[in-house]
C-alpha cells in the first residue's frame, strides 16, 4: 500500500471516530474530510467541502456560480418555496 493511501486510511479511521464520538466541532470535521478528499484526489469532494467551509455565494457578487450551484444541489442545499420553485 502506498504511503499516501496508508495516511488516507488512518485519517479516515480518525475522522469516523471523531464524528461518532463528537470529539471535534463540525467545522473541524469538514476540514479533516477535505484533507482526506485531497489525499484521495477526489476533486469533486474537495470542491464541495470548500463551499461548505467558505459558503456557496461568490463574495464579490453575492451570487451563486455554476460550480457552487452544482455543489449545493449535490449536498441537497436547495428548497422549494410556496410556489414550488427550486431555490438555493
Amino acid at each position: 500500500m502506498s504511503n499516501r493511501r496508508a495516511v488516507a486510511l488512518q485519517l479516515s479511521d480518525e475522522l469516523l471516530a471523531d464524528f461518532e464520538l463528537t470529539r471535534l466541532p463540525p467545522i473541524a470535521l469538514v476540514r479533516k474530510a477535505s484533507r482526506l478528499a485531497r489525499l484521495l484526489d477526489d476533486l469533486e469532494a474537495v470542491t464541495w467541502l470548500s463551499f461548505e467551509l467558505s459558503g456557496y455565494e461568490d463574495p464579490a457578487t453575492g451570487q451563486l456560480t455554476h460550480e457552487s450551484t452544482v455543489a449545493a444541489m449535490r449536498s441537497r442545499r436547495s428548497f422549494y418555496d410556496e410556489e414550488k420553485k427550486a431555490n438555493l
